[in-house]
This record gives structure tokens, C-alpha cells and sequence, in this order.
């Protein structure tokens, strides 16, 4: 099947590209502020991939977690909860996954910021966290995938993408970010910020050997996504 792009959508660096044509899974890894979330959503809205994350299985154990009246804190009332908690997903290519738990779609406010502090927490319990690992590895065994931050958990992927951008761009996006959530913070600081952190997640946040760089440097999203486009079609004609 060829891809009939929306005139909006399409480039033309994938006009005439059938679906044998692209990469089965893309992981979009990098730095901070880079842009890897809106990438992958991009790439799964335009181009007709599934987009799960480990951020989404995370909030939906949050959510198991209240409705049970279960502190987050307690390692073992977690582990117990989350083993017999149902959650699951609707896949639909090109669209945002429906997430229900034990029956109840979740979807509007799985995002929601007690969810995603929960979440947090829930990413600190290593039998949790693996297990959400193995169920998003298990979810990809078929179709077309683009994983924001998937390297680790798909070291063979087709395509793997690695976005940077100089550290001024990164603080410049960052404050935007923080300002549209009603926060002012100096871009001097949040440098300084993003630099501690890297040094102290040095091994994080080097790229592996066998990635594909995409330097973000002063380009806008179409800019960035116009790029990936031209990976894709490369690797087709490699």
C-alpha cells in the first residue's frame, strides 16, 4: 500500500513510499528540550505508526493505585496492586492509544499531574518498572512503531534517531515550556540546571555508537520532522 499523505502533511522526501518502504520501529532518543514527544507524535499521526510509551503504562498503574487507596510509597501494597490491576490498550495507528483500567477508559486525564507525580514514583519500583518494560516490548511485536526514548528496550530498531540541540535552545524551550504551565524560570538558570543533570546522568545521556544524530538547533518541529523524513527515505534507497 502507498501512503497518500494529507496535503498539509505530506513532504517530499516520502511521496511514493509503500509501508514495506519504512522502518517497522523508530526509537526517538536525545536530550531534554529536544523535541523527542512531539517527534514521535508527528511521525505516528502523519506517517500511520503506533505510539505507546512507558509514561503512558506508568500513569495508568497511577490511576490503579488511587482508586485503590494505595500510597505510592508502599513498595509492596504497589507491587500487590498493579499484579491484579487491568490496564489496556486500544491501538489505533496514527492516533493516540485508548488506555482503560479494569474496564474504564482513562484516555482524557491519564496525563493529568497527580497522575504523572505518581508516576514518578511508580518509575523508582524496579519490579514495576521492568514489568512495564516487557509489556511494551510484547505490544510491539507487530506493525509500525515510533518510540520516544525506546533505544534501550529496542536496541535492533530500524531507525534509531538521537536529537540534540545547543544548550541555549534547550534552556530557550525548556522556559517556554515551564511559562505555558504558569512558570517563569531565568533561561541562565535552567542551563545551569540541565547541566547538572547531564553531569550527573552522564552515561544517560550519551548517545550510543550506532544512532542517527539530528542536530535541532534553530529549526522549528517541521523543520526537525522534515529531517527524519529524509532518514526514512534514505535508508530506503541505502
Amino acid at each position: 500500500m502507498t501512503h497518500n499523505f494529507m496535503p498539509e502533511h505530506d513532504t517530499i522526501e516520502l511521496r511514493g513510499l509503500s509501508d514495506s518502504d519504512l522502518p517497522a520501529i523508530i526509537t526517538v532518543d536525545g536530550e531534554s528540550a529536544t523535541g523527542k514527544t512531539t517527534q514521535t507524535e508527528l511521525i505516528a499521526h502523519r506517517l500511520g505508526y503506533t505510539n505507546v510509551t512507558l509514561g503512558m503504562l506508568f500513569c495508568a498503574g497511577a490511576i490503579a493505585l488511587e482508586r485503590a487507596n494505595i500510597d505510592p510509597d508502599n513498595d509492596s501494597a504497589v507491587r500487590a496492586v498493579l499484579r491484579e490491576a487491568d490496564i489496556d490498550f486500544t491501538l489505533r495507528p496514527g492516533k493516540t492509544p485508548l488506555v482503560s483500567v479494569d474496564g474504564r477508559d482513562v484516555s482524557d486525564y491519564l496525563f493529568d499531574e497527580r497522575n504523572k507525580q505518581w508516576a514518578t514514583k511508580l518509575n523508582t519500583v524496579p519490579e514495576v518498572v521492568r514489568n512495564n518494560e516487557l509489556r511494551l516490548q510484547q505490544l510491539a511485536g507487530s506493525g509500525h512503531w515510533v518510540l520516544d526514548r525506546g533505544i534501550r528496550l529496542f536496541p535492533d530498531a530500524e531507525l534509531k534517531i538521537w536529537l540534540m540541540a545547543s544548550a541555549y535552545d534547550r534552556a530557550v524551550r525548556r522556559c517556554g515550556q515551564l511559562a505555558l504551565a504558569g512558570r517563569y524560570v531565568p533561561i541562565a538558570q535552567i542551563m545551569e540546571d540541565n547541566a547538572v543533570r547531564t553531569e550527573r546522568n552522564r552515561e544517560n545521556h550519551r548517545p550510543p555508537s550506532d544512532v542517527v544524530p539530528v542536530d535541532t538547533t534553530n529549526l522549528d518541529i517541521e523543520g526537525v520532522y522534515s529531517k527524519i523524513c529524509s532518514l526514512i527515505s534514505d535508508r530506503r534507497r541505502a
